[in-house]
Protein backbone atom coordinates (compact mmCIF):
# COMPACT_ATOMS: atom_id res chain seq x y z
CA UNK A 1 0.00 0.00 0.00
CA UNK A 2 2.79 2.11 0.94
CA UNK A 3 4.44 1.86 -2.66
CA UNK A 4 0.89 2.22 -4.37
CA UNK A 5 -0.14 5.24 -2.47
CA UNK A 6 3.13 7.42 -1.30
CA UNK A 7 2.16 9.46 1.76
CA UNK A 8 -0.30 7.36 2.57
CA UNK A 9 0.29 6.80 6.05
CA UNK A 10 1.24 10.91 6.67
CA UNK A 11 0.00 12.19 10.02
CA UNK A 12 -1.98 9.69 12.40
CA UNK A 13 -1.08 6.41 10.93
CA UNK A 14 2.60 6.92 10.69
CA UNK A 15 2.31 7.73 14.56
CA UNK A 16 0.26 5.01 15.44
CA UNK A 17 2.80 2.35 13.66
CA UNK A 18 5.83 4.25 14.72
CA UNK A 19 6.11 2.44 18.12
CA UNK A 20 5.42 -0.74 17.04
CA UNK A 21 8.31 -0.25 13.78
CA UNK A 22 10.25 0.62 16.56
CA UNK A 23 9.49 -2.91 18.88
CA UNK A 24 9.92 -4.82 15.35
CA UNK A 25 13.29 -3.43 14.51
CA UNK A 26 14.47 -4.48 18.16
CA UNK A 27 12.73 -7.93 18.21
CA UNK A 28 16.07 -10.06 18.28
CA UNK A 29 18.30 -7.56 19.96
CA UNK A 30 17.56 -8.33 23.37
CA UNK A 31 18.91 -11.90 23.53
CA UNK A 32 20.32 -15.18 21.66
CA UNK A 33 17.81 -17.16 22.37
CA UNK A 34 15.48 -14.26 20.77
CA UNK A 35 17.11 -14.75 17.46
CA UNK A 36 14.83 -16.38 16.16
CA UNK A 37 14.77 -17.22 12.19
CA UNK A 38 11.28 -15.64 12.37
CA UNK A 39 12.04 -12.67 14.60
CA UNK A 40 15.49 -12.11 11.96
CA UNK A 41 12.67 -12.24 9.15
CA UNK A 42 10.78 -9.87 11.01
CA UNK A 43 14.10 -7.09 11.95
CA UNK A 44 14.67 -7.03 8.31
CA UNK A 45 10.98 -6.34 7.35
CA UNK A 46 10.11 -3.66 9.74
CA UNK A 47 13.55 -2.15 8.41
CA UNK A 48 12.76 -2.37 4.84
CA UNK A 49 8.75 -1.18 5.52
CA UNK A 50 11.06 2.37 7.45
CA UNK A 51 13.15 2.83 4.19
CA UNK A 52 9.99 2.61 2.12
CA UNK A 53 8.17 4.58 4.29
CA UNK A 54 11.17 7.43 4.21
CA UNK A 55 11.34 7.19 0.68
CA UNK A 56 7.42 7.24 0.03
CA UNK A 57 6.41 10.35 2.32
CA UNK A 58 7.50 13.86 2.51
CA UNK A 59 10.52 14.54 4.80
CA UNK A 60 8.24 17.25 7.02
CA UNK A 61 5.53 13.95 7.08
CA UNK A 62 8.72 11.63 8.90
CA UNK A 63 11.15 13.55 10.53
CA UNK A 64 8.66 13.77 13.99
CA UNK A 65 9.21 10.38 13.92
CA UNK A 66 13.29 10.64 13.40
CA UNK A 67 13.85 10.40 16.85
CA UNK A 68 12.08 7.02 17.67
CA UNK A 69 12.70 4.91 14.98
CA UNK A 70 16.66 6.03 13.88
CA UNK A 71 18.27 4.48 17.10
CA UNK A 72 16.59 1.49 16.55
CA UNK A 73 17.91 1.42 12.82
CA UNK A 74 21.61 2.37 14.22
CA UNK A 75 21.39 -0.76 16.61
CA UNK A 76 20.30 -2.95 13.49
CA UNK A 77 23.59 -1.46 11.88
CA UNK A 78 25.62 -3.40 13.69
CA UNK A 79 24.03 -7.00 13.69
CA UNK A 80 25.64 -9.90 12.87
CA UNK A 81 23.51 -11.12 10.42
CA UNK A 82 24.21 -9.81 6.73
CA UNK A 83 20.52 -8.92 5.88
CA UNK A 84 19.65 -6.77 8.94
CA UNK A 85 23.00 -4.74 8.24
CA UNK A 86 22.68 -4.26 4.99
CA UNK A 87 18.67 -3.44 4.77
CA UNK A 88 19.66 -1.42 8.17
CA UNK A 89 22.42 0.44 6.54
CA UNK A 90 20.07 0.93 3.42
CA UNK A 91 17.23 2.70 5.59
CA UNK A 92 20.06 4.81 6.89
CA UNK A 93 21.03 6.28 3.32
CA UNK A 94 17.06 6.85 3.23
CA UNK A 95 17.45 9.39 6.52
CA UNK A 96 20.59 11.34 5.46
CA UNK A 97 17.69 13.47 3.06
CA UNK A 98 15.64 13.98 5.78
CA UNK A 99 18.39 14.74 8.42
CA UNK A 100 20.09 17.33 5.58
CA UNK A 101 16.32 19.19 5.33
CA UNK A 102 15.63 18.96 8.71
CA UNK A 103 19.32 20.89 9.30
CA UNK A 104 18.56 23.13 6.80
CA UNK A 105 15.25 24.51 8.39
CA UNK A 106 16.67 24.40 11.77
CA UNK A 107 13.46 22.08 13.02
CA UNK A 108 14.06 21.40 16.71
CA UNK A 109 12.17 18.20 15.98
CA UNK A 110 15.43 16.49 15.50
CA UNK A 111 17.58 16.32 17.65
CA UNK A 112 21.34 17.17 16.50
CA UNK A 113 22.64 14.21 17.84
CA UNK A 114 21.09 11.89 15.40
CA UNK A 115 23.40 12.90 12.12
CA UNK A 116 26.46 12.33 14.73
CA UNK A 117 25.13 8.75 15.25
CA UNK A 118 24.21 8.07 11.58
CA UNK A 119 28.03 9.12 10.99
CA UNK A 120 29.57 6.61 13.58
CA UNK A 121 27.07 3.63 12.15
CA UNK A 122 28.22 4.32 8.67
CA UNK A 123 31.89 4.85 9.35
CA UNK A 124 32.00 1.53 11.41
CA UNK A 125 30.50 -0.41 8.89
CA UNK A 126 32.58 1.10 5.81
CA UNK A 127 35.33 0.65 8.14
CA UNK A 128 35.02 -3.68 8.47
CA UNK A 129 36.32 -5.65 5.62
CA UNK A 130 35.15 -9.03 7.08
CA UNK A 131 31.47 -8.50 5.98
CA UNK A 132 28.99 -9.62 3.13
CA UNK A 133 29.00 -8.10 -0.11
CA UNK A 134 25.66 -6.88 0.52
CA UNK A 135 26.85 -4.67 3.34
CA UNK A 136 29.68 -3.39 2.20
CA UNK A 137 28.08 -2.14 -0.89
CA UNK A 138 25.21 -0.53 0.95
CA UNK A 139 27.46 1.11 3.60
CA UNK A 140 29.32 2.47 0.74
CA UNK A 141 26.26 4.13 -0.43
CA UNK A 142 25.55 5.44 2.53
CA UNK A 143 28.83 7.00 3.02
CA UNK A 144 28.57 8.79 0.06
CA UNK A 145 25.11 10.06 0.90
CA UNK A 146 25.97 11.04 3.95
CA UNK A 147 29.03 13.13 3.06
CA UNK A 148 27.08 14.63 -0.51
CA UNK A 149 24.10 15.69 1.96
CA UNK A 150 25.30 16.19 5.38
CA UNK A 151 28.96 17.47 4.30
CA UNK A 152 31.57 18.16 7.16
CA UNK A 153 29.54 20.37 9.18
CA UNK A 154 26.46 17.69 9.75
CA UNK A 155 29.02 15.05 10.35
CA UNK A 156 31.95 16.84 11.76
CA UNK A 157 35.43 17.32 10.31
CA UNK A 158 36.70 14.01 12.31
CA UNK A 159 34.05 11.68 11.00
CA UNK A 160 34.02 13.39 7.20
CA UNK A 161 38.03 12.88 7.14
CA UNK A 162 37.57 8.89 8.55
CA UNK A 163 35.18 8.44 6.09
CA UNK A 164 36.53 10.08 2.96
CA UNK A 165 39.87 8.03 3.44
CA UNK A 166 38.03 5.35 4.03
CA UNK A 167 36.16 5.48 0.57
CA UNK A 168 39.59 5.94 -1.16
CA UNK A 169 40.98 3.02 0.31
CA UNK A 170 37.79 0.96 -0.68
CA UNK A 171 38.96 1.72 -4.57
CA UNK A 172 41.45 -0.51 -4.13
CA UNK A 173 39.09 -3.12 -3.26
CA UNK A 174 38.15 -5.10 -6.95
CA UNK A 175 35.11 -5.81 -5.03
CA UNK A 176 33.76 -2.32 -3.75
CA UNK A 177 35.54 -0.33 -6.30
CA UNK A 178 32.47 0.20 -8.23
CA UNK A 179 30.29 1.81 -4.99
CA UNK A 180 33.41 3.55 -3.92
CA UNK A 181 33.87 5.45 -7.46
CA UNK A 182 29.82 6.56 -7.07
CA UNK A 183 29.98 7.58 -3.16
CA UNK A 184 33.28 9.93 -4.28
CA UNK A 185 31.65 11.29 -7.63
CA UNK A 186 28.44 11.80 -5.85
CA UNK A 187 30.42 13.58 -3.02
CA UNK A 188 32.26 15.73 -5.56
CA UNK A 189 29.68 16.88 -7.22
CA UNK A 190 27.73 17.85 -4.11
CA UNK A 191 27.97 22.16 -3.69
CA UNK A 192 27.82 21.33 0.51
CA UNK A 193 31.20 21.98 2.18
CA UNK A 194 33.47 19.05 1.90
CA UNK A 195 37.17 19.34 2.24
CA UNK A 196 39.34 16.79 0.25
CA UNK A 197 42.42 18.34 0.63
CA UNK A 198 42.18 16.13 4.16
CA UNK A 199 44.61 13.47 4.17
CA UNK A 200 45.22 14.28 -0.06
CA UNK A 201 41.71 13.01 -0.48
CA UNK A 202 41.07 14.35 -3.58
CA UNK A 203 44.74 13.80 -4.93
CA UNK A 204 44.95 9.92 -4.01
CA UNK A 205 41.51 9.43 -5.63
CA UNK A 206 41.84 11.24 -8.89
CA UNK A 207 45.18 8.44 -9.14
CA UNK A 208 43.47 5.88 -8.78
CA UNK A 209 40.55 7.21 -10.72
CA UNK A 210 42.19 8.23 -13.76
CA UNK A 211 43.87 3.91 -13.71
CA UNK A 212 39.97 3.39 -14.26
CA UNK A 213 39.72 5.20 -17.30
CA UNK A 214 41.50 1.74 -18.76
CA UNK A 215 39.56 -0.96 -17.46
CA UNK A 216 37.76 -3.29 -19.44
CA UNK A 217 34.55 -2.85 -17.18
CA UNK A 218 32.51 -0.55 -18.59
CA UNK A 219 30.67 0.69 -15.74
CA UNK A 220 33.13 1.66 -13.91
CA UNK A 221 34.71 3.75 -16.66
CA UNK A 222 32.06 5.35 -16.68
CA UNK A 223 31.36 6.15 -13.12
CA UNK A 224 35.25 7.04 -12.68
CA UNK A 225 34.98 9.31 -15.59
CA UNK A 226 31.97 10.96 -14.05
CA UNK A 227 34.22 11.63 -10.56
CA UNK A 228 36.96 12.84 -12.14
CA UNK A 229 34.71 15.20 -13.61
CA UNK A 230 33.29 16.16 -10.33
CA UNK A 231 36.83 16.33 -8.81
CA UNK A 232 38.58 18.55 -11.20
CA UNK A 233 35.53 20.68 -11.86
CA UNK A 234 34.63 21.58 -7.81
CA UNK A 235 37.32 20.99 -5.98
CA UNK A 236 40.88 21.65 -8.52
CA UNK A 237 43.03 23.31 -6.12
CA UNK A 238 42.52 20.06 -3.88
CA UNK A 239 44.10 18.44 -6.28
CA UNK A 240 47.69 19.94 -6.82
CA UNK A 241 50.08 17.37 -8.33
CA UNK A 242 46.97 15.31 -9.38
CA UNK A 243 46.90 17.13 -13.21
CA UNK A 244 49.77 15.92 -14.37
CA UNK A 245 48.20 12.07 -13.85
CA UNK A 246 45.47 12.97 -15.09
CA UNK A 247 46.41 14.73 -18.48
CA UNK A 248 47.70 11.59 -19.94
CA UNK A 249 45.42 9.63 -19.09
CA UNK A 250 42.79 10.21 -22.94
CA UNK A 251 41.45 8.16 -25.17
CA UNK A 252 43.59 6.74 -27.92
CA UNK A 253 41.46 5.19 -30.17
CA UNK A 254 37.45 5.95 -31.58
CA UNK A 255 36.02 2.94 -31.52
CA UNK A 256 32.33 2.27 -29.55
CA UNK A 257 34.62 -0.02 -27.52
CA UNK A 258 36.50 3.08 -26.14
CA UNK A 259 33.44 5.55 -26.55
CA UNK A 260 33.73 6.33 -22.21
CA UNK A 261 37.25 6.46 -22.46
CA UNK A 262 36.64 9.13 -25.03
CA UNK A 263 33.97 10.39 -23.04
CA UNK A 264 36.05 11.16 -19.97
CA UNK A 265 39.28 12.68 -22.12
CA UNK A 266 36.28 15.39 -23.19
CA UNK A 267 34.48 16.04 -20.01
CA UNK A 268 38.14 16.58 -18.20
CA UNK A 269 39.38 18.77 -21.08
CA UNK A 270 36.92 21.65 -20.60
CA UNK A 271 37.73 21.56 -16.23
CA UNK A 272 41.36 21.11 -16.77
CA UNK A 273 41.68 23.44 -19.53
CA UNK A 274 40.67 26.76 -17.03
CA UNK A 275 42.98 26.09 -14.04
CA UNK A 276 44.67 29.09 -13.21
CA UNK A 277 47.77 27.75 -12.60
CA UNK A 278 50.19 28.96 -15.32
CA UNK A 279 52.33 25.52 -15.06
CA UNK A 280 49.44 23.44 -15.28
CA UNK A 281 46.66 23.64 -17.71
CA UNK A 282 45.92 27.17 -18.28
CA UNK A 283 44.54 27.81 -21.49
CA UNK A 284 42.15 25.77 -24.15
CA UNK A 285 44.84 26.08 -26.35
CA UNK A 286 47.27 24.01 -23.81
CA UNK A 287 44.09 20.81 -23.23
CA UNK A 288 43.85 21.11 -27.47
CA UNK A 289 47.61 20.12 -27.50
CA UNK A 290 47.63 17.57 -25.47
CA UNK A 291 44.15 16.29 -26.00
CA UNK A 292 43.18 14.97 -29.63
CA UNK A 293 40.33 17.05 -30.94
CA UNK A 294 36.51 15.84 -30.78
CA UNK A 295 36.25 15.99 -34.12
CA UNK A 296 38.52 13.05 -34.45
CA UNK A 297 36.03 10.59 -32.91
CA UNK A 298 33.10 11.76 -35.23
CA UNK A 299 30.19 10.20 -33.39
CA UNK A 300 31.30 9.00 -30.54
CA UNK A 301 30.45 11.46 -28.61
CA UNK A 302 27.26 12.71 -30.47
Amino acid sequence: MTRALPGCLAGSPLAAIAPSLAKAMDASDKSAAARTPETLTLRVSALAFVRLAIETHAVDAFAPHVNALAPCVFRASGDAYYKIAAEAMRACAALVPVLAAARAAAAAVVDASVAAELAAACASRVARVDQDQEVKEAAIACAGAMLAELGEDGVGEAVARETLSLLVDRLKNETTRLCAVKAIGRAAASPVKLNLKMNDVASRAATELAGFLRKANRPLRQAAAAALAALATNHAAALSGAFYTLVPIRPCWRGERDSLRTFAGASLRTSLAFNPRPRRLSTPSDAFELHPPIALYGTTLR
